[in-house]
């Protein structure tokens, strides 16, 4: 550019000497004069034009090289830190529809991205479950709410396969025996067939090592309860068991039951006693005396075992007729000195069925017993 306009000016230059030289034909110099001057305001022009587009070429080709230049930077970047090729994966649900803004083409809400929870992220999450239950304020239930939702736990029910049901002896005894223990010998001796059936089911239905231990002990109660009643009606009327035998009936054996032959006191003292160490036994145990403790009306089941032991025991030891309990000073039946050794301290057992006080240092004395018979 700066070669052209340092010619245009020579030529500026030339022009103008030779039009002083010339003198003689001044018109045509001036044509020629003014020819000159518009070749040169042509060129400088045109030159100006060149000069603008080998500027614009420069640029141009200073952007392209640019270009190339960090195009090649890009490939040079390492292959791991290029990101991976998205993989084009099949879907046959069909995708969710975004909301998107129709002049910019933005989705309108940001997509649900799911991670999987770190270690970290589950320990902060049992960190913040454990601080919420630690300020969560404790609400204690009230006690009838506590007594609702928490019932009184359930008895096990113990299943007695095999072993006879009492049924019968339980009608029996409900028939003829009253609330306080008196028995109708007379009524029975009505019904001896249906007692003779049941002690036909007692010698048949021997104990078994499967029976739970409540229903072994009712079958030795009622047995023993039940051939007494045998013994008293085969002899019947008669006014005391103890004229029966030489006063001695509970050595006599002849209760058959299985492949073996017992007497009373084999049942009471070779079997219930030694095996189920129960002292309430005797208290469940009839004799056939006005002095013994009364006889159930019902018959003892593995059911009914625990609440019927409990309810004879406290009836006879809160009954005047057979105890008189003062704190310190006792006066019961004999049968509390027969069996000591079963009740251990007597003061202590009579406490423990009473609602009197007692001192475990009270003085113990024993009323005479009666040998009539319990009954009409």
């Amino acid at each position: 550019m700066i070669k052209v306009i340092l010619l245009a000016a020579t030529l500026m230059s030339g022009v103008s000497c030779k039009d002083k030289a010339v003198t003689t034909d001044g018109s045509k110099k001036t044509k020629i004069a003014a020819a000159a001057s518009e070749a040169v305001t042509v060129k400088v022009n045109d030159g100006q034009d060149l000069a603008k587009d080998a500027m614009e070429t420069t640029a141009e080709k200073v952007t392209e090289e640019q270009l190339i230049k960090e195009a090649k930077a890009v490939e040079k970047i390492p292959a791991e830190t290029k990101p991976a090729p998205t993989k084009k994966v099949e879907n046959t649900k069909p995708a969710k529809k975004v909301k998107t803004n129709t002049e910019t083409n933005i989705p309108t809400t940001k997509p649900v991205v799911k991670s999987t929870p770190t270690k970290v992220d589950k320990a902060a999450e049992v960190v913040t479950k454990v601080k919420e239950d630690v300020t969560k304020p404790v609400t204690r239930p009230s006690s009838k709410q506590v007594k609702e939702d928490k019932p009184d736990k359930p008895e096990v029910k113990e299943k007695a396969a095999g072993a006879p049901t009492h049924k019968a002896f339980d009608a029996l005894l409900s028939q003829f025996v009253s609330q306080s223990g008196v028995v109708d010998y007379a009524g029975f001796k009505s019904q001896t067939a249906e007692l003779n059936a049941y002690l036909k089911e007692l010698d048949v239905m021997t104990p078994q090592p499967s029976w739970p231990e409540k229903a072994k002990l009712a079958y030795w109660i009622n047995a023993y309860n039940a051939f007494t009643i045998k013994l008293i009606l085969d002899n019947y009327p008669v006014k005391s068991i103890t004229d029966l035998h030489g006063g001695k009936p509970w050595d006599k054996k002849w209760i058959t039951l299985g492949d073996k032959t017992y007497s009373l006191n084999n049942i009471e003292n070779d079997i219930i006693r030694p095996q189920f160490k129960e002292p309430r036994i005797h208290f469940a145990v009839n004799c056939a005396a006005k002095s013994c403790p009364p006889l159930a009306n019902k018959a003892f089941t593995h059911k009914n075992m625990e609440q019927l032991l409990d309810a004879q025991t406290r009836a006879f030891v809160n009954n005047s007729k057979y105890n008189t309990l003062a704190e310190t000073e006792l006066t019961l039946s004999k049968i509390f000195e027969w069996y000591a050794v079963d009740f251990g301290n007597v003061a202590t057992f009579i406490g423990q069925h009473t609602s009197d006080k007692i001192s475990p240092a009270a003085k113990v004395s024993y009323n005479e017993y009666d040998w009539a018979l319990n009954g009409k």
